[in-house]
């Protein structure tokens, strides 16, 4: 036995020498591959069979939320009556500072429906792991239009924030608030071709609790080798807390699209519904910095903290309605 082994050895090639070398040596990273793979591919998989968790987990980590960041509400009525007629909602938001405003958007829409809109999210979430783990457990789906279409064919109500990491990672020079939705027309798209309604809701709050320091550059090797994200000359706002505010919500008009009969090839129509949802988001902002300075002290609510946390221990409404 010991012959023959030895005239097997003697009859390698140094090609199979060379392979035998190379995977005793990358063998870890052979395996960080393969697990990343099936990583990515079990999200893919829970992201298409996902289902909403029961009351019995969202309704508390809702009323927590509420409880940490406060929100005052105008026009609730109308996703409510929506939610009634069973349609199909996607909700268009202006995205916040650092993305703070998502968690209070999300609690909030459920405690006033019952459901929980999916999020649409960057695809550079999916590269945490963990954290892409539980953004798919709440029913986060990758911003692809694929991915976005089946979630539509479900029925499914999803939330998209247009502006994306532009507003997130706003400038300091940037005005507080400004939407940089750019050219992005594709939820507009969407809408018309699974004739859904489009639900505006305006924010604020978030970006006055904060203040730019500076802009950091974040390097295009960072980004690309690290990240693995080919986006180029973004920067990191370096911010620090100025105070603890109210948060303010306002649900805009209902914009239907299923008066377009799914025909999302008509260019001009799409980019009117796209405009109209802009137009709505920057007026309901408006209205909103308006109600805000009517409500004087109101929007300082530390001094609540203690009161709202004996509301979330008897089961109190949190959501204060204007």
């Amino acid at each position: 036995m010991v012959h023959r082994l030895s005239t097997k050895f003697r009859n390698l090639k140094p090609s199979d020498l060379y392979a035998a070398l190379r995977y005793a040596v990358l063998w870890p990273f052979y395996l960080v591959v393969f697990l990343e793979q099936h990583r990515r591919a079990t999200l893919a998989r829970r992201a298409q069979t996902w289902q909403q968790p029961p009351d019995f987990i969202l309704r508390p980590l809702a009323r927590l939320v509420l409880t940490i960041f406060p929100v005052t509400v105008q026009n609730e009525a109308i996703v409510a009556q929506l939610t009634e007629q069973n349609s199909r909602i996607l909700y268009v938001e202006n995205h916040q500072l650092l993305a703070l405003e998502l968690a209070t958007t999300l609690s909030t829409v459920y405690l006033l429906t019952g459901r929980l809109p999916r999020g649409i999210m960057d695809r550079v979430h999916l590269k945490i792991p963990l954290w892409a783990d539980l953004l798919t457990a709440l029913g986060a789906i990758n911003g692809d239009p694929a991915s976005v279409a089946d979630a539509m064919a479900k029925g499914h109500n999803l939330l998209v924030l247009p502006g994306g990491h532009h507003e997130v990672y706003r400038k300091k020079s940037d005005r507080k608030y400004s939407l940089q939705w750019r050219k992005r027309a594709g939820f507009a798209r969407l809408a018309v071709q699974h004739q859904y309604t489009i639900v505006p809701i305006s924010g604020i709050g978030c970006e006055d609790m904060l203040h730019i320091l500076t802009d950091v550059a974040i390097p295009d090797g960072f980004m690309s080798k690290v990240i693995r994200d080919e986006r180029k000359g973004m920067s990191l706002p370096i911010c620090l807390p100025v105070s603890y505010e109210m948060q303010y919500f306002r649900f805009g008009r209902p914009i239907r699209c299923d008066k377009l009969n799914g025909n999302w090839e008509d260019v001009d129509k799409v980019w009117g519904i796209r405009e109209k949802t802009r137009r709505a988001v920057e007026g309901g902002i408006e209205k909103l910095i308006a109600k805000r300075s009517s409500d004087g002290r109101k929007r300082w609510v530390a001094s609540g903290l203690v009161r709202r946390f004996q509301k979330l221990a008897t089961g109190e409404e949190l959501v204060c309605l204007a």
